[in-house]
């Protein structure tokens, strides 16, 4: 998928623009703009299963999830063992829609990125790499700009974080 845009879409089940499970898909100077995922995970996308997923110079700004108990990844949620990689993308004011985060209404984990790769926490999932990235001004609960479980396996590399906004007291972002 080449130098297309996603803007304003809407999903009740997962991935406001794209939903991808056990496929390959590559991404290239693409823009994801304020889409959401409704009581749902992934505002722009939602990867799962054993899927290998690249993005390269890819842009997501303003993406939300909202509402209900499993609502995380404000612009990308990856979760299952899928294998995926940031290259040059920004990603800005994803994850809320209002001025501050709201409990129970805007993205619990991960303002840009959620990442729970493996249902057994004993296990470690497929990487998920992060290069040359930007985030800025993104905001979830727990992991203003990224959230990882316990079974995840994230590299991050010359990638910049600023004025990303966890609104829990524990957490980092």
């Amino acid at each position: 998928v080449t130098n297309t845009t996603f803007s304003c879409n809407f999903s009740n089940d997962g991935g406001g623009a794209v939903d991808i499970t056990n496929a390959h898909v590559d991404f290239s100077g693409c823009s994801f703009t304020k889409n959401e995922a409704n009581a749902s995970v992934g505002g722009a996308v939602d990867i799962s299963g054993a899927a290998v997923v690249s993005f390269t110079n890819t842009d997501f700004t303003g993406n939300f999830t909202s509402g209900g108990t499993n609502f995380d990844g404000g612009a990308v949620s990856i979760i299952s063992n899928a294998t995926v990689s940031f290259t040059g993308c920004n990603f800005s004011d994803n994850g809320h829609v209002g001025a501050t985060w709201v409990a129970s209404a805007d993205t619990r984990y991960g303002g840009a990125i959620y990442v729970a790769n493996s249902p057994n926490a004993a296990t470690t999932g497929n990487p998920v790499t992060v290069t040359n990235c930007q985030f800025y001004n993104n905001t979830a609960n727990l992991g203003g700009g990224i959230y990882g479980d316990i079974s995840t396996n994230i590299s991050v590399t010359n990638s910049y974080f600023t004025g990303n906004y966890a609104g829990s007291t524990n957490s980092t972002t």
